[in-house]
């Protein structure tokens, strides 16, 4: 389990550096990097188990709720 959830980070992690660096070609990467990111925060949390990481498990989630409204208000404020 542990090296499956390595390996999903890793991979999470080399996306969204791509989507990084394409924030410097266009700035319509920005939400999309940001969006990404919660989802990596949001596999995480999905693969906590522990009642004891109780806490991790919790602030993982709102960071993801977090930077999807900041990927919504990004998104809004460009637009109009």
């Amino acid at each position: 389990m542990k090296k499956k959830l390595k390996t999903m980070i890793i991979i999470s992690m080399i996306i969204t550096l791509i989507l990084g660096g394409l924030i410097f070609v266009n700035d319509a990467f920005l939400p999309a990097s940001i969006l990404w990111l919660s989802l990596t925060s949001f596999e995480v949390c999905y693969y906590i188990k522990d009642t004891d990481k109780k806490n991790l498990y919790y602030g993982l989630f709102i960071f993801g709720i977090l930077l999807i409204i900041l990927a919504i208000w990004y998104t809004v404020k460009r637009v109009s």
